[in-house]
């Protein structure tokens, strides 16, 4: 298996980040879904995804990828993260641009089982996804984990690097990008314009960056009688 990375890829997906204009269309999303058939869900996401992001705070990006990854190819319907079966049948697990989410999985397993005791079959992986990546950028999140103290990573952001805010955008202009992919960003006209008004605008950024979350949750999911709710998100009902 080969990856290939493309600075077209890359300026693409800032741009659908930002400026996403994928509509819900007849999707029959509503809020609080689950209000009556499992109250306990965001309770229960909450509690383990903060408590798992407190120990080790380099999952909540993963979390956020893992949401993009799975919606991006195909749709919200969390392939992302079944198990192959063998027999040379691949699983998008097995592609090498999510080798590096390999530890961020397990969470889904625990808010499973857990969810599957007091609602069982009821909450989809899917939402599962949606959820655990709300709730790891949640400012109470942040505060629970930013010590004054914590010097175990290598910040890529030096300014604030406790905070989620805008100051990528200022120090990719200043030409101190870490990565490739923040490289092609500038090498783009359409990537270069979003990131010049993202970087004047805290709020603006914050506001954007809420409502693409928002709209690529929306991408592809499975409603009414499509689809299944899985006991174990690893695989299909037949297989559990």
């Amino acid at each position: 298996m080969h990856c290939h990375y493309s600075t077209k890829i890359s300026c693409f997906v800032l741009f659908f980040i930002f400026h996403c204009v994928i509509s819900c269309g007849e999707c029959n999303l509503v809020r609080n879904f689950y209000a009556k058939s499992c109250p306990q869900v965001e309770n229960i996401v909450r509690n383990i995804t903060w408590n798992r992001a407190a120990s080790h705070p380099t999952l909540p990006p993963k979390w956020l990828r893992i949401q993009f990854h799975d919606c991006f190819v195909k749709g919200c319907e969390a392939s992302l993260l079944l198990d192959g079966l063998g027999h040379g049948v691949e699983v998008e697990k097995d592609d090498c641009n999510n080798f590096s989410l390999v530890d961020g999985y397990d969470i889904y397993d625990e808010i499973k089982v857990k969810i599957e005791k007091q609602c069982p079959q009821t909450v989809s992986c899917a939402d599962i996804i949606a959820l655990v990546a709300r709730d790891s950028i949640s400012y109470q999140l942040l505060r629970r984990m930013c010590e004054p103290n914590f010097e175990k990573t290598v910040f890529f952001d030096p300014i604030t690097s406790f905070k989620f805010d805008n100051a990528y955008y200022k120090l990719l202009k200043q030409n101190m990008g870490m990565l490739t992919t923040d490289a092609a960003l500038l090498q783009d006209e359409r990537a270069i314009s979003v990131v010049d008004e993202l970087l004047l605008d805290n709020e603006l950024f914050l506001k954007e960056f809420g409502k693409s979350m928002v709209k690529l949750a929306t991408i592809g999911v499975l409603t009414g009688e499509d689809g299944e709710i899985r006991k174990n998100c690893r695989s299909v009902n037949k297989n559990t």
